[in-house]
């Protein structure tokens, strides 16, 4: 993870796959592997479930291309576990509520157009 601003909309949490090797002559170096997703950290630190819905989301999107690029059901497990220690996955009950604002939001929409 790594944390920075940008412009004024404040701190975001970039999640990178990221894989360390040695090059030709030993030198430890790192490759990004794959960009799995942001989420503001006002949004993390207040549980916003609809950054948390979107940005588990995305990730596991990503994970899956990975998987299936060939990656183990096994790594992809671990790479998600050390993922959820710092961005807890959303719960049932946070995901309910972004169905039900989703839902209300479309009804919204529906009795203006009518």
């Amino acid at each position: 993870m790594r944390q920075e601003t940008i412009n004024h909309k404040g701190p975001l949490l970039y999640a990178y796959l990221i894989q360390s090797y040695r090059n030709p002559d030993g030198k430890h170096r790192q490759r990004t592997v794959k960009y799995l997703g942001s989420i503001g950290e006002t949004h993390l630190a207040n549980r916003a479930p609809g950054a948390l819905v979107d940005f588990w989301d995305k990730a596991n999107k990503a994970l899956a291309e990975l998987k299936e690029q060939g990656l183990r059901t096994k790594d992809i497990n671990k790479i998600r576990a050390s993922l959820s220690t710092k961005i807890k996955p959303p719960s049932q009950k946070e995901k309910r509520e972004i169905s039900w604002v989703h839902k209300c939001s479309a009804i919204s929409k529906s009795a203006k157009t009518s």
